[in-house]
């Protein structure tokens, strides 16, 4: 797996975002516990969950006169 970062993440769809989440946690179960390809995937994982949050976040509304 490639390293994903939040800048080629930020553009994709939630379902997008799902799918890939599939993807690096499959990649995580098949590699070795601390090889490169295991920490690769393992920061994909932080980076496409922490975009899947910030997807979840909704504008609070604004009071009147604000």
């Amino acid at each position: 797996m490639i390293l994903l970062t939040r800048t080629e993440l930020a553009h994709l769809s939630k379902y997008d975002l799902e799918d890939l989440l599939a993807v690096a946690l499959l990649e995580i179960s098949y590699a070795k516990q601390g090889s490169p390809e295991w920490h690769r995937a393992m920061v994909s994982l932080i980076n496409i969950r922490q975009e899947l949050a910030s997807h979840k976040i909704t504008p609070r509304p604004r009071g009147p006169g604000l």
